[in-house]
């Protein structure tokens, strides 16, 4: 659900909004959320816990582990960069001339790499919504929330290993 806020020192609020009847000129479609504002308090809640940086880095390290571990010997992966809870696997480009951008009928992205796509369309195969990077489509973007856990992440890193292989069979 969608919430925003913003943090002004005094000097700048009493600029931007002079006086008390003026202080919601800056308003939004969303502003007034019920629902976003419950969401946003009980998100405050979880992350003024006093083990929620320590569990994050924990996660952190096994996704990066399991990362390292399970597809790190693929032959496709060409480079597997991050840290935290923040990753991109880094995929060598494709040969095979029938996964190409031109003979799936999309020649405008001639110029951007294939292989990136390839993949998330294969998770996507396994129910896992995932993205390029907009700067690269050759990295998958890896990017779980904070709430995460091990199975959660251990079912991903599964479903990369099964789309991995394919790739590898089919694409190179």
């Amino acid at each position: 659900v969608p919430i925003s806020a913003a943090l002004l020192k005094k000097n700048i609020w009493q600029k931007a909004f002079p006086g008390f009847l003026n202080f919601d000129i800056h308003n939004s479609t969303m502003a007034g959320n019920k629902i976003s504002c419950i969401a946003a308090i009980q998100v405050l809640e979880v992350i003024s816990h006093p083990n929620f940086l320590e569990r994050v880095k924990a996660l952190g390290a096994y996704l990066y582990q399991q990362l390292k571990t399970k597809i790190s010997s693929f032959e496709c992966v060409e480079e597997i960069r991050g840290q935290g809870l923040l990753y991109g696997l880094k995929i060598k480009e494709i040969k095979a001339p029938w996964l190409q951008w031109e003979q799936m009928g999309f020649s405008e992205f001639q110029d951007r790499p294939v292989a990136g796509a390839i993949l998330v369309e294969r998770m996507l195969r396994f129910k896992k919504i995932t993205q390029v990077c907009a700067h690269d489509w050759s990295v998958l973007r890896i990017e779980p929330p904070l709430t995460i856990n091990e199975n959660i992440i251990n079912d991903f890193v599964g479903a990369l290993v099964a789309s991995l292989q394919w790739m590898e069979e089919n694409a190179y």
